[in-house]
């Protein structure tokens, strides 16, 4: 009996000591650190979004750059993948499934987040910390979306 409760309390203890978050909704308020230190207009991301006309592959090719450029590692199937690797992985699910594609949010949630077998995908960043990748690319395409909205109400649009 003895035994059972320490090896529980090992396997809570490790659990509490991981830093994974679970499935927060699209609106929620980003869990993590940004992908990019500097402002979202000075990035080479947002190049990459407004050379696409900033439509629906203008921002996922948006999201797929600010992957590439990260310092971080990505999980998938259990191995860890380098941003670089990351970033190659869904620039071909998006070209191969372009014309399935029905928006930001479909990218993600069907080619971006989540294994063929249904397992999430993970972000790991600088410090070790896990991150749903769901949750991470949400709240970067919210960012961007917000920093639109911002340049048009500034612009008078």
């Amino acid at each position: 009996m003895r035994r059972l409760i320490l090896t529980a309390t090992i396997v809570v203890s490790a659990l509490l000591s991981t830093t994974v978050c679970h499935g927060e909704p699209p609106g929620a308020a980003p869990n993590h650190p940004p992908m990019i230190n500097k402002a979202i207009s000075d990035s080479s991301a947002y190049a990459v979004y407004k050379s696409h006309n900033k439509v629906r592959s203008g921002e996922i090719k948006y999201l797929i750059h600010l992957i590439k450029k990260s310092e971080y590692k990505i999980v998938r199937e259990g191995r860890e993948y380098s941003a670089t690797q990351a970033a190659q992985y869904l620039n071909i699910k998006y070209k191969t499934h372009a014309l399935k594609i029905s928006s930001t949010e479909d990218f993600i949630d069907t080619y971006a987040s989540y294994t063929k077998a249904g397992d999430p995908i993970y972000v790991v960043n600088r410090s070790g910390n896990t991150f749903l990748a769901r949750q991470v690319l949400y709240s970067e395409l919210r960012q961007l979306r917000e920093f639109e909205s911002r340049s048009l109400s500034q612009a008078g649009m």
